[in-house]
């Protein structure tokens, strides 16, 4: 267990974990942005096998003024670079109120899920598919071939906001898999 620690993938850095069963869990009691992982523009993340990594932060950022959305996130997995799921369980069990994920998918950012599952317990979003950087133009690419995706929201596409010039491209593939959502007013993924 890792307290308010981050594990970065720098760019030029390929990484594969295999989780072979065990768990990767991590904890933040700061008020600010906080992460488990961190994968940088250029870098790439393989995340294997049957075990769990799991974050949560105690202190997420609930105030939703004056801009309208909290000024930092919370995530398992931040991902600006390579990530592929092939069989782990990603969760975040951060409590519902601020802008928790379990993961956060830049502009830029590729993500492919083979298999396992990414659930967000606590809180809204499993994926967040973040476009709102602003002057971003690079694409935001997902792409579902199995496992399950769940949450209160399963996908969130979060398109740019009015302090950007231009959104960037968004493809999302779903191929398989099971995205599975709580939101019961019928609007989200």
């Amino acid at each position: 267990t890792l307290e308010n620690e981050i594990i970065k993938v720098a760019k030029n850095i390929n990484l594969t974990i295999n989780t072979n069963g065990k768990e990767i869990s991590g904890t933040s009691d700061k008020a600010a942005t906080a992460k488990l992982f961190e994968v940088a523009s250029g870098g790439s993340l393989t995340l294997t096998g049957n075990g769990t990594i799991t974050f949560r932060a105690y202190k997420p950022d609930t105030n939703w003024d004056p801009e309208g959305f909290p000024t930092y996130a919370t995530n398992t997995i931040a991902n600006n670079g390579t990530l592929v799921i092939d069989g782990p369980t990603i969760i975040n069990t951060t409590p519902r109120g601020g802008a928790s994920y379990a993961i956060d998918n830049y502009a830029g950012g590729n993500l492919t899920v083979l298999s396992g599952t990414i659930k967000q317990t606590g809180g809204d979003v499993a994926i967040r598919m973040n476009t709102s950087t602003a002057g971003e133009t690079k694409a935001n690419n997902v792409t579902i071939n199995g496992g399950t995706i769940s949450g209160r929201r399963a996908i969130w596409i979060h398109l740019a906001g009015g302090k950007s010039t231009t959104a960037p491209y968004v493809n999302l593939t779903v191929n398989g898999g099971t995205l599975s959502t709580t939101d019961t007013a019928g609007k989200n993924l």
